[in-house]
């Protein structure tokens, strides 16, 4: 706790290594679009399909919480290398009036059957709704659990096992607060048994 601030929170949102980034497009009860960039996007589970990530501390205004009370149904969109720049811009603090994809320069495009909005350029577009959202009282951050709807993915990012080829797609992912790196596929191992 005697670091530097700064150079704490670095040091301790990169010792845990890189994680997936992902743009979380939710709309307000005004219709307007919300992106936010998060690193903090887990698996709870393939049936059904759950899925959750850390919102930070409610201690300033948090666009994408206050659009989630109003509308539950939100999309984790994958980040790319060829746009990071532009994802990258959508952690900047906004006024609620302003969208991040016109201050970012990314694409809204949207799902018929449900009121999500999703980045075009994203190479994996999840649609989710809300089930659950509860406090981490330790920090006052609030972890949030969806339930997954649609998957939009190419083919040719899955292999025949149905493993997402994150390298192929070119996923991007973030060790600290902005260090960005690329994935890319080690080895796979058959199932472990004793």
């Amino acid at each position: 706790m005697e670091m530097d601030k700064r150079f704490r929170a670095n040091l301790i949102n990169s010792v845990w290594g890189v994680r997936t980034i992902h743009l979380l497009g939710t709309r307000s009860k005004e219709n307007i679009p919300n992106l936010s960039l998060v690193n903090s996007v887990f698996h709870l589970g393939a049936n059904p399909p759950l899925m959750g990530f850390v919102m930070r501390p409610l201690t300033v205004r948090r666009d994408s919480w206050n659009n989630l009370l109003e509308n539950p149904f939100f999309s984790l969109n994958s980040v790319q290398e060829s746009f990071l720049n532009k994802a990258h811009q959508c952690s900047a603090k906004y006024d609620a009036e302003v969208s991040e994809f016109e201050a970012s320069g990314l694409t809204e495009t949207h799902d018929n059957d449900l009121p999500v909005t999703y980045v075009k350029e994203s190479a994996v577009k999840i649609s989710l709704e809300m089930r659950e959202n509860f406090e981490v009282k330790s920090n006052n951050t609030i972890i949030i659990t969806g339930e997954v709807k649609k998957l939009f993915i190419d083919d040719d990012y899955i292999d025949e096992e149905g493993n997402f080829q994150a390298e192929k797609a070119g996923i991007s992912g973030v060790a600290g607060l902005n260090e960005y790196y690329n994935f890319r596929k080690v080895k796979n191992l058959p199932y472990a048994r004793p």
